[in-house]
C-alpha cells in the first residue's frame, strides 16, 4: 500500500511539474488526466464491493475524440488477503454535434483477487448526454462475460461557482439494474451527490459526499464520503 502512494505522488508530481509543457501545445489533440480518489467503502452501483476505507487512482489518455483509461481499487481490507481488488481498462469514444454528445465504449474488469475462472469480465456501453443547465445524460451498459446482464444510468448535474474559484457539485442519479450479477430487475441505487472543487495550483482536491439508496431487499442504503485529487493537462 505504501509503494502505491509513493508511485501515485510521484505521477501526481511528474504532471504537476510537465503540465505545462502540455499545456503550452494549444492545438495539441492530447489530453492526460491523473486522478486519486480516497472514500470509506467502495460502492459500485448499489453494490458493497468492499466496506473498507478504499484507494482508487486512475489516469485517462485522449486523442481526439477517443480516450483510453486505466481505473484500479486498493481497499484497507482485501476479502482474499490481497488489497488490490480491481482494475478496470476503458476504451471510450465520444463525439459531440452542438450540445449533443453520442458515446460508445467497451469496460474490461480485472479483478486480481479473484480465481482464474471468475478474474476478468466484459462491457459495451453506449450514451448520451445534452449540454444544458442540467447536464442530463443516460448511458446503457451490457456486460456480455460473468455478469450478462443489462445496466441504465441517468444523472442530471450542475456546478454552481464560488468565491475563490470554488465550485459546488449537486448531483442526482439513478440506475436499472436488468440481471447483472443478480437475477431481478430493480432499481439498484439512486444516488444524492454533492462535491466540492477546490483548485490548489495544478491540482483540484474535491471533497465529495454520495447518499446511495438501493431496492431494500438486494442492496440497502449507503453513504461514501471522502476526497478526489485530480490533474488535467492539455
Amino acid at each position: 500500500m505504501k509503494s502505491i502512494c509513493r508511485v501515485l505522488a510521484a505521477a501526481l508530481v511528474f504532471a504537476g511539474l510537465g503540465g505545462n509543457g502540455l499545456q503550452a501545445q494549444d492545438e495539441s489533440p492530447v489530453s492526460v488526466s491523473i486522478d486519486v480518489g480516497f472514500a470509506n467503502q467502495y460502492l459500485w452501483r448499489g453494490f458493497v464491493l468492499n466496506d473498507s476505507p478504499s484507494m482508487q487512482p486512475g489516469i485517462s489518455v485522449g486523442f481526439k475524440d477517443f480516450t483510453i483509461s486505466s481505473w484500479s481499487n486498493v481497499s484497507h481490507t482485501g476479502p482474499n488477503n490481497q488489497s488490490w481488488t480491481e482494475h478496470d481498462l476503458t476504451l471510450d469514444y465520444t463525439k459531440s454535434f452542438g450540445k449533443n454528445s453520442l458515446s460508445v465504449g467497451y469496460i474490461n474488469y480485472a479483478f486480481p483477487d479473484l480465481e482464474d475462472d471468475s478474474k476478468y469480465t466484459s462491457e459495451f456501453y453506449f450514451g448520451y448526454a445534452y449540454d444544458t443547465i442540467l447536464s442530463p445524460s443516460i448511458k446503457v451498459y451490457r456486460d456480455v462475460d460473468d455478469g450478462d446482464g443489462w445496466y441504465y444510468y441517468g444523472s442530471i448535474g450542475h456546478s454552481v461557482p464560488l468565491p475563490k474559484g470554488l465550485s459546488l457539485n449537486p448531483s442526482l442519479g439513478v440506475g436499472l439494474n436488468q440481471g447483472q450479477w443478480i437475477d431481478p430487475t430493480v432499481i439498484s441505487n439512486v444516488d444524492l451527490g454533492v462535491s466540492l472543487d477546490i483548485p490548489v495550483g495544478k491540482v483540484t482536491f474535491s471533497p465529495f459526499f454520495t447518499r446511495m439508496i438501493g431496492n431494500k431487499g438486494i442492496f440497502g442504503s449507503h453513504n461514501m464520503y471522502g476526497v478526489m485529487m485530480s490533474i488535467a493537462a492539455k
